[in-house]
């Protein structure tokens, strides 16, 4: 993703963990705008929030996080890869030496969160101030 500011401030190369979602916070704050935001992505410019990446193919989930990437078929993890494995080749989830554990949990808690705001029809971006 490339950003451009007028200033010039944005300058050089970050390889931090961003993903679509992320564009919408991310401008919004070189905006300046400051009010509560109701959004699961978070702006690569502020330090803030966990980088991860996750997306959906219909039939599974695949989860960026830290240094793995998980596959989750909605019931179970039914892959871990290493996060530079790019084609998924080398599934380690039966080493005992890994723990993914904490990206596990975050990947279960992020599609609750989806589900229940699609369910509770509460995916509109601005809170509303009444």
């Amino acid at each position: 993703v490339l950003f451009y500011h007028p200033n010039n401030s944005l300058k050089g190369e970050n390889d931090v963990l961003m993903q679509q979602m992320d564009i919408f916070p991310s401008l919004i704050d070189l905006l300046g705008y400051d009010k509560s935001l109701n959004t699961w992505g978070r702006s690569v410019f502020s330090g803030l929030g966990q980088p991860f990446s996750i997306n959906y193919s219909g039939t599974v989930y695949h989860f960026s996080m830290n240094k793995f990437t998980l596959v989750f078929d909605g019931n179970e993890v039914i892959g871990v890869y290493d996060i530079d494995d790019y084609w998924l080749e080398n599934n380690i989830i039966n080493d005992k030496t890994i723990d993914f554990n904490k990206e596990e949990i975050y990947l279960k808690a992020f599609i609750q969160d989806y589900m229940d705001r699609i369910i509770d029809k509460k995916l509109n971006y601005f809170k509303s101030s009444e």
